[in-house]
């Protein structure tokens, strides 16, 4: 189903909820768990568009399906799939429902049931999917696995960069401005045929960022995972619901956005790079694209809410991050590309936090809140227990489109009716 033309005219969405997935203190030989599925990156030259295909109704349909989805290689026994559980952060008393193994012919789902690639998972997107992520498919009328693992990396760097060392939600208009969507010419099916591409004619350059790369067998990596129904995480059979002429078109930014570019500008200017912002939300076992009760400049430590594992025990050993960064980014590790320049200070230990906040505009999902909230730069909710220069941006639904809170509403059901996601 396309978007409507409204949305595509006024780029609205309800607030971001999201979340980075990385493993669990479970071992296998030397190494953590999550390391069990990570596989070595090549470079690669393009990737594919996007269209929205229905559910699938009959024979023709199942026939596609299996030209694009190979019987997964492993994930099949339940020991294997409380590795993938533990890579989404749910606890021992979580593991038994909400991922199963998968098969070819792929046969009838139940509702909620969608195909989830453990490459994904790496990448940053975790249960339930962040509302921004949902709207940000819709936009482009893609479904979630036309995307390849490393283009849901770059998303996933880009919310953290928004959250984390800009200091507004992202948006829909904001990642169009920088990113444009490419068709592989190397891929012949749907299933990854795709992928984000930064702009080369950006007026306001973007942080430096990773080589491109692509997952060797990823497509062979995958379950059934169990999440609120969306459309856009149907299996495509097809290519995207939007024209080529639109995976390229440029938004025009309203002039609230200056703020935010200037920001962007000197991050970059400084030297922030995508390595740093994926070292800290790697090392804060944050996961970009999944729901989150509040964005990453409220981040308070080894307990907070927003952290795929929380308490003590629950961070990453230097050995354990180390083979996570290579993996994911196919490049030698380099512990000192994870270091923050000097200069530059992550909003959730930033003593200036609050006037950072009160200079920039209130984002939605989409882009612009219609209705801004006036002077108070915390948006107007206060994390309970903690100081009054933590307080945060609530779900902020001010001015949200119907789509947008039809999405954050989806992924908070599925939160609230399921499982915290968080193993502490």
């Amino acid at each position: 189903m396309r978007a409507s033309l409204e949305f595509r005219r006024r780029f609205r969405g309800a607030p971001v909820e999201t979340g980075f997935i990385t493993g669990h203190t479970v071992s296998y030989g030397c190494f953590p768990a999550f390391v069990f599925f990570l596989q070595p990156l090549r470079p690669f030259a393009s990737e594919p568009s996007l269209t929205f295909s229905p559910p699938y109704t009959g024979s023709f349909l199942a026939h596609q399906e299996m030209a694009s989805l190979v019987h997964p290689r492993r994930f099949q026994t339940e020991g294997e799939l409380n590795t993938v559980r533990r890579l989404l952060g749910w606890s021992a008393q979580e593991t038994g429902w909400g991922v199963r193994a998968g098969s070819v012919p792929l046969g009838n789902l139940r509702a909620g049931e969608f195909v989830l690639f453990t490459s994904h998972v790496s990448a940053g997107v975790g249960l339930p999917i962040s509302s921004f992520l949902l709207l940000l498919l819709e936009d482009f009328g893609l479904q979630l696995q036309h995307l390849t693992p490393h283009s849901l990396l770059l998303a996933s760097i880009f919310v953290h960069l928004c959250e984390m060392f800009v200091g507004v939600r992202p948006c829909v208009i904001l990642f169009r401005y920088f990113f444009i969507l490419v068709r592989s010419g190397r891929s012949r099916d749907e299933v990854g045929g795709y992928y984000f591409q930064i702009r080369s004619d950006l007026p306001t350059p973007y942080i430096p960022g990773l080589a491109g790369g692509r997952w060797e067998e990823w497509r062979r990596d995958w379950v059934i995972a169990t999440t609120e129904a969306n459309e856009r995480l149907v299996l495509p059979t097809a290519g995207p619901a939007s024209d080529k002429a639109s995976w390229r078109a440029k938004p025009s930014l309203q002039p609230e956005f200056d703020s935010v570019l200037d920001k962007i500008r000197s991050l970059a200017g400084s030297g922030l790079t995508s390595w740093h912002v994926l070292g800290d939300f790697v090392k804060r076992r944050i996961a970009p694209l999944k729901q989150r009760p509040r964005p990453a400049w409220s981040f308070t430590g080894l307990n907070d809410c927003s952290r795929t594992h929380r308490g003590e025990g629950s961070d990453l050993t230097q050995e354990a991050l180390e083979v996570l960064v290579r993996n994911v980014t196919d490049d030698a590790f380099i512990p000192e590309n994870l270091i923050l320049p000097q200069s530059i200070v992550p909003l959730c230990e930033d003593p200036a936090r609050v006037a950072v906040l009160a200079i920039l505009p209130t984002l939605d999902d989409g882009g612009l809140a219609p209705r801004q909230t006036g002077g108070d730069p915390n948006r107007g909710l206060r994390i309970p227990g903690s100081s009054g220069d933590q307080a945060t941006l609530s779900a902020a639904g001010s001015g949200a489109t119907t789509k947008g809170k039809q999405a954050a509403a989806s992924s908070a059901a599925a939160a609230g009716s399921s499982r915290a996601h968080a193993a502490s």
